[in-house]
């Protein structure tokens, strides 16, 4: 059963509501979660490339290189992110589609290639996606759904619980911040460094956070954010392996 930001379709599709900063419209990514388990499945082979203890760093590195793309600089490369999953730019109705998520996947998976090609990188969407088991299997759940990340990484054990405001957790960099701007679990960026009131980040398919600018999103960029009733919690994605 989906949550209320995640409207169920007849064929196990279903349309999740997103958005950048709470000011801002919804925009909706229409999900097929058996694609996307069948990208990210550990049965897809039979051995594992080796994980990167330093993945933070790693990540990190990676998304710095992406701050200031956006839908109307660089269309391009917001095409390549929703790719990874193969969404489109605009969905039927001509409207955007949302991609702090897949954005966020396709950085990581990016980072995992170069992590093991070293001083290569890649365009080729295929080749990107080759890294998204090991993303799984060590770190977190690659998808375009925030909601499905959050709850396969409360089955993994990987889920800090942000709501008690006396017990708040102190995410490390590289850990992935999942918000609620109105839905159960609507936007999700990185952290870059945290304390007991504020997150910095770098977020996709956001606003640049100066006023008047960007009003619709689209962007990546950092965000320096209160650390309060807006942070759901945090998904943490120190290297382990899957029993």
């Amino acid at each position: 059963m989906f949550a209320a930001s995640a409207k169920a379709q007849s064929d196990d599709t279903f349309d999740e509501d997103q958005r950048g900063d709470p000011d801002i419209a919804y925009e909706t990514v229409r999900v097929d979660p058996e694609k996307v388990a069948a990208l990210s499945s550990n049965q897809v082979r039979a051995t594992f490339n080796p994980a990167n203890a330093d993945f933070a760093t790693s990540l990190l590195a990676t998304a710095d290189r992406f701050v200031g793309v956006s839908r109307a600089n660089n269309e391009n490369q917001v095409i390549a992110f929703l790719d990874l999953f193969d969404l489109p730019f605009r969905d039927n109705r001509g409207e955007f589609v949302p991609y702090c998520a897949t954005g966020l996947a396709y950085t990581a998976a990016l980072a995992y290639y170069e992590f093991w090609n070293v001083g290569q990188t890649t365009t080729n969407v295929m080749t990107i996606r080759q890294s998204l088991p090991e993303l799984m299997r060590y770190h977190f759940y690659p998808s375009p759904s925030v909601i499905d990340m959050y709850y396969t990484a409360r089955g993994m054990r990987r889920w800090r619980d942000a709501s008690n405001a006396d017990a708040r957790p102190t995410p490390k960099p590289g850990w992935l911040v999942v918000y609620s701007f109105g839905r159960e679990a609507d936007h999700v960026g990185i952290v870059e460094s945290a304390d007991a009131t504020t997150l910095n980040t770098i977020e996709f398919n956001t606003t640049n956070g100066l006023s008047g600018s960007q009003r619709n999103g689209g962007m990546v960029a950092r965000r320096t954010r209160p650390y309060g009733q807006n942070v759901k919690g945090f998904i943490a994605t120190d290297a382990r392996r899957l029993p």
